[in-house]
């Protein structure tokens, strides 16, 4: 419903405001203004848009341990975001169900850091696992 009513308020408003530009005679402008309004009701897909709905990797600093050898600060990419989340009702106990949505990896990859000043025998390398692309995906 109110996906319908922005689409017919956004129609509405290109009609007037294309019917002005055509009377002015500037068809060039109308081309271009026409063009800008495409684009811009095109850009999301996503239904919850209008609400900060989104979800995408995020360089983050992550300090790294390991015994034997001195702490670094890395970066890693992390999932950041704010995902739908909504309960129905029902006619019986719970009277609710929940649909609960959590920004998380949709693919992740490890990432190889060396640490310094690591003590004899001890390796300075140590593996991160970092996020390459995210999506709201059910919460567990």
């Amino acid at each position: 419903m109110i996906v319908r009513r922005r689409i017919y308020c956004l129609v509405m408003n290109l009609f007037s405001l294309f019917s002005v530009l055509i009377m002015s005679r500037l068809p060039s402008l109308c081309c271009c203004v026409l063009l800008f309004f495409l684009i811009q009701s095109s850009q999301s897909n996503n239904p919850f848009s209008q609400f900060g709905v989104f979800c995408k990797t995020k360089m983050e600093n992550q300090l790294v341990n390991k015994t034997g050898c001195e702490s670094r600060n890395v970066q890693v990419k992390a999932c950041l975001g704010t995902c739908a989340s909504y309960s129905r009702p029902l006619d019986h106990p719970p009277f609710f169900k929940k649909f609960c949505k959590c920004c998380k990896p949709s693919a992740k990859t490890w990432k190889v850091f060396n640490l310094p000043n690591c003590t004899s025998g001890i390796s300075p390398s140590v593996q991160v696992e970092a996020a390459v692309n995210c999506i709201c995906s059910a919460c567990l």
